[in-house]
């Protein structure tokens, strides 16, 4: 899990989406899958 977060935080930091809406979502894995359907 820990290996799969940081994969996808390294994305997020390339789109440079803010980083406070990821933070602050209690349940990180939803909230990836939400934005991946977005990107």
């Amino acid at each position: 899990y820990q290996t799969q977060w940081q994969h996808a935080f390294k994305q997020f930091t390339q789109l440079n989406i803010p980083l406070l809406e990821i933070t602050s979502d209690q349940h990180p894995v939803e909230q990836l899958s939400r934005y991946r359907v977005i990107v």
